[in-house]
This record gives C-alpha cells, sequence and structure tokens, in this order.
C-alpha cells in the first residue's frame, strides 16, 4: 500500500495486524524494505504485529528531488506519520544501518511511542567516525554539492528482492541498490548520514535496547555499536559472525537474537 506523507512524498509500506506487539522494520541505505524479509516472515508466525516501509526515496516510495527532503528529520516525520495512519501509539522500532539511525532519532523525537530499540549494523555517529574517510568528508561533501546540481533523467525503480541474494558483499549490494535509484536521492541520503551525530542523545535513551553487530562488518565496524552500548543505559551487545547485511546473512540467527531479547522485556 502506499500514503501521502507529510510534504506529499509516496510511502510504500505494508501493515500486517495481530494480537501480538507492533514491530516496525526500517532499512538502510541504498537497499529496500526486503533487507527485513525473512525476519518479518519469522515474527508473523510468532504472533507479532509487522509494519515495514521503503523510506523515501527507496524501493517503491517517492523520491523528492529537494535536497533537504532526505534529511533525518524527515525520515522520522515519514515513520511518524505512518504511526498515525495506522493508529499505533507505541512499537519496538528495530533499524539496520541507516534504518538504525532513524530509529534513534524517532525516539529521540518521539520517546514516548518507542518501547524498544533494536538497532542492527548501525552507529550513533557520523558513518565516517572512526575511519580515515572522516578526512575526506569534506571532499565528499563539495562533490554531494556538485552533484546534487546537476539534472540526471529520472529512473523507474525496478523491483528487487534483497531476501534472494547469495552474495553478502556490502559493495555488491549497495550497487545493485544504488543503481535502482534516482542519484539525488543516493547522494542526499548520504549526504544525511555524513551529517549525523547522535552520540550524546543516547545517552539518554530510556527504553530497553538491543545492539545487533556483524563481527566481520567492514563498513561499520564493531567499535560503532560497543560505544553505542557504552553511552546507553539499558542496552544489550550482541556480536554475531557476519558481514555489515547480517540481516540477509544470518535472518534466523538475527531473528532468534530479537526473539529470545522481546521475550525477556515483556516479562
Amino acid at each position: 500500500m502506499d500514503f501521502k506523507s507529510f510534504d506529499q512524498t509516496r510511502i510504500h509500506y505494508e501493515h500486517y495486524k495481530a494480537k501480538g506487539p507492533l514491530l516496525v522494520f526500517i532499512h538502510g541505505w541504498g537497499v529496500n524494505w526486503t533487507t527485513w524479509k525473512k525476519e518479518i516472515m519469522f515474527f508473523r508466525k510468532q504472533g507479532y504485529s509487522t509494519l515495514h516501509y521503503d523510506i523515501r526515496g527507496h524501493g517503491k516510495s517517492g523520491s523528492p528531488i529537494i535536497r533537504t527532503a532526505y534529511n533525518m528529520t524527515c525520515h522520522v516525520r515519514d515513520l511518524n506519520a505512518l504511526m498515525t495512519l495506522i493508529k499505533k501509539e507505541k512499537a519496538i522500532i528495530i533499524g539496520h544501518s541507516m534504518g538504525g539511525m532513524i530509529a534513534i532519532k524517532y525516539y529521540e523525537a518521539y520517546p514516548s511511542k518507542v518501547q524498544a530499540l533494536i538497532l542492527c549494523s548501525t552507529s550513533a555517529e557520523n558513518m565516517a567516525a572512526h575511519k580515515k574517510a572522516k578526512k575526506l568528508s569534506p571532499l565528499v561533501k563539495k562533490s554531494i554539492d556538485f552533484m546534487m546540481g546537476k539534472q540526471f533523467p529520472k529512473r523507474k525503480p525496478k523491483e528487487i528482492d534483497f531476501s534472494k541474494q547469495t552474495n553478502f558483499s556490502s559493495y555488491y549490494l549497495f550497487l545493485k541498490g544504488v543503481n535502482n535509484m534516482n542519484p539525488q536521492a543516493v547522494l542526499a541520503c548520504l549526504d544525511s548520514m555524513l551529517e549525523y551525530d547522535e552520540s550524546e542523545a543516547v545517552k539518554k535513551v530510556n527504553v530497553p535496547v538491543l545492539i545487533i553487530s556483524g563481527g566481520q562488518d567492514n563498513l561499520l565496524p564493531e567499535i560503532y555499536s560497543v560505544e553505542m552500548f557504552k553511552r546507553i543505559k539499558h542496552a544489550k551487545l550482541i556480536t554475531i559472525p557476519g558481514k555489515h547485511f547480517i540481516t540477509l546473512e544470518k535472518p534466523q540467527i538475527v531473528s532468534e537474537k530479537i526473539l529470545g531479547f522481546l521475550e525477556k522485556i515483556s516479562k
């Protein structure tokens, strides 16, 4: 299903109603909701309600041409508009990579609407904070400034089911996804991640938090997860052998770890 968000951007979503608590799944940059597909099916069988969607500029959702339409506040407002649409006051928010960044920002804006956070292969900081790439950030931003001023032909997104992929290389999956996106969305979302810093805000998180890290994640190494863990009062940290797209590589393990966490906090 589709709906028009606060600025009339079309957001593609699916809400599955069940008796159990609502789990909201948010995917990361360059891909779509299907990076969570196997986990979503797992939790539906467990009796949970689920909500997933393609973030703006991705998958079947709309792609505004205005750069500021992709800042984190806009992503947060999309999620809040979705929660209002389906008439849910509270949910467990689950985010992978950029989706985890959105989840943290959503908690900061609407803490009373979050029952718990599950943050997978993500960060509370600039995505280049612990890399030599940090020195290149100004150059990257200048390149984005230049490219955003160019005119690109609009692409018509194809349906890609990432849950069927067997190559879990981040570069392969990003290339596959980015080639299916409008260039403005690719660059503007990247820019929003380079501006991101919730390292102080996470200290105020006051709900149960599960942090899942991929042991062989070269994109957002375990140090990002460890630093979040140190800052968040009610956090649990789990490391699973795998790369950045741990949700695709080890969906059964990820699902079981999340289920164990949910069962524990529900007691």
